[in-house]
């Protein structure tokens, strides 16, 4: 395989390793701090072209590895751009389709990066950074004793955006916990906790709610680990002494959590004294798609035709009033298609299925509370989740072109596919001598030979050696 390569004290620098990085990290960074302002957008749509721009290059250096299940969001793309044909007002349309287009190119050319090369440092810490920098400006909105003068937006100038950076960014650093130092999951628990203190969002709740589930099985496994059970005993009597300092005192913690801006607001919510605006949005996009159901009526129009000026605060309605049931059903099949190959192989009971799982569940679920689908941070993390699942053993799509003979691609294909499916990359890093060698032999085997051998055939011979022909 082909690599950009520079002399430095007698060590091979990887000049497009490092570029794939530098760019990524300052693509998510330009994501957090300059993507809700007008005009400073722009950069962060250079350093997504940049990156699309370093993968072109990577696929002339070498074979870049891909799916079938990346081509989805650029069909949705291709949807979303021809529904300008039928839109009434063409400036909205125009508009609308380049967030999404920019949104889908950051989000596409991260996945690409993930699958080849991409250090699994970079995105956490460039979320990380990026969410320092706007829990910092929304420092000025909170004041003395933690009190908050209104709701804290930051940079964002939305506090619900606010709410969803900080928690995508903390899911991100917990899947890659293994990768980061040991005190960056810690930040992320600090990351929620700001959300649901300052930035009065309800949705910072829920996810509250998912970051315990999320938690619970690794305390669950710590405690099996790290705890004598023949300390339960006292430990039963730590919790029960607890409980009733909490009772005794419950008048001044409700008071204390009843301060809470998110608290407030979900109470307002569930006792139903609020405005229904929320559910007239969803009502009225529900009438535009019922006047339209398979197209629905261009890109962007909602915000125009339903007379309140607003997007509808729904993804779901948002996607059928605008693209109808084509639309909808194109956006939502990536997500279809992860959930599918996660809950193929739940028998395995990995936590990491767990939590991809409980990610995409709860993504989902904020679907019905904001509209993401041109929203940069949501393609990010599909991005991730998606790299996530389709880079497993499990997933049913395997990698084009991986080895390193260029004349016989197909064979490559085939051959590659059985490689890959029959020795999981977990257990060739793990470094098991039998399955290393192995997986070297396969590989030597399909580069050397220039006949395509059949899948059958290689299955045949793969514990017995290689064939001879």
């Amino acid at each position: 395989m082909k690599r950009i390569h520079l002399a430095r004290s007698g060590q091979a620098v990887d000049v497009f390793g490092i570029a794939i990085n530098v760019t990524v990290f300052l693509y998510i960074v330009s994501v957090f701090i300059a993507g809700h302002a007008e005009g400073w957008s722009k950069f962060s749509i250079s350093f997504a072209g940049l990156l699309w721009i370093l993968l072109g290059i990577g696929i002339r250096l070498k074979d870049l590895s891909v799916t079938k299940l990346q081509v989805l969001p650029w069909i949705f793309c291709g949807y979303t751009l021809f529904s300008i044909v039928w839109a009434r007002n063409t400036d909205s349309a125009v508009d609308t389709e380049l967030q999404a287009f920019s949104a889908i190119l950051g989000g596409t050319g991260i996945w690409m990066a993930i699958r080849n090369g991409l250090s699994q440092k970079t995105i956490p810490w460039a979320m990380l950074v990026g969410s320092i920098i706007l829990m910092i400006s929304g420092y000025g909105q909170i004041g003395g004793g933690g009190v908050v003068e209104g709701r804290v937006d930051g940079l964002t100038g939305n506090a619900n955006a606010l709410a969803i950076f900080l928690s995508y960014a903390a899911f991100t650093i917990w899947l890659s916990a293994k990768y980061v130092p040991k005190w960056m999951p810690i930040t992320g628990c600090g990351l929620i906790a700001y959300a649901v203190l300052f930035t009065g969002s309800r949705k910072s709740l829920m996810v509250l709610t998912v970051a315990i589930l999320w938690l619970i099985p690794l305390i669950w496994r710590w405690l099996n680990v790290r705890i004598n059970w023949a300390w339960l005993p006292i430990i039963t009597m730590v919790l029960i002494a607890a409980s009733l300092f909490a009772r005794h005192n419950f008048s001044q913690l409700e008071e204390t959590l009843s301060s809470v801006s998110s608290i407030q607001r979900f109470q307002v919510f569930w006792n139903r004294d609020h405005p229904v605006i929320r559910e007239n949005l969803v009502a009225s996009a529900l009438e535009l798609w019922q006047k339209s159901p398979i197209i629905g009526h261009g890109a962007g129009q909602f915000l125009l035709l339903a007379n309140y000026g607003l997007y509808s605060h729904n993804n779901y309605t948002e996607l059928l009033a605008n693209y109808g049931l084509i639309g909808l059903l194109l956006y939502y099949a990536l997500p279809l298609a992860l959930v599918v190959i996660v809950f193929r192989r739940i028998h395995q009971r990995k936590l990491m299925d767990w939590h991809i799982g409980l990610l995409i569940l709860t993504t989902l679920s904020l679907d019905m509370a904001m509209v993401s689908f041109y929203s940069k941070i949501s393609n990010i993390l599909w991005a991730i989740i998606a790299a996530l699942v389709t880079e497993s053993p499990s997933a049913i799509l395997p990698r084009i072109s991986t080895l390193t003979n260029r004349h016989n691609r197909f064979a490559d294909y085939h051959i590659g596919a059985v490689v890959t499916r029959s020795i999981p990359p977990h257990s060739i890093a793990a470094g098991s001598p039998t399955r290393v060698h192995h997986f070297c032999r396969n590989i030597s085997f399909a580069s050397k030979n220039k006949r395509q051998f059949s899948r059958s055939e290689f299955l045949k011979h793969r514990s017995t050696g290689i064939p001879k022909h």
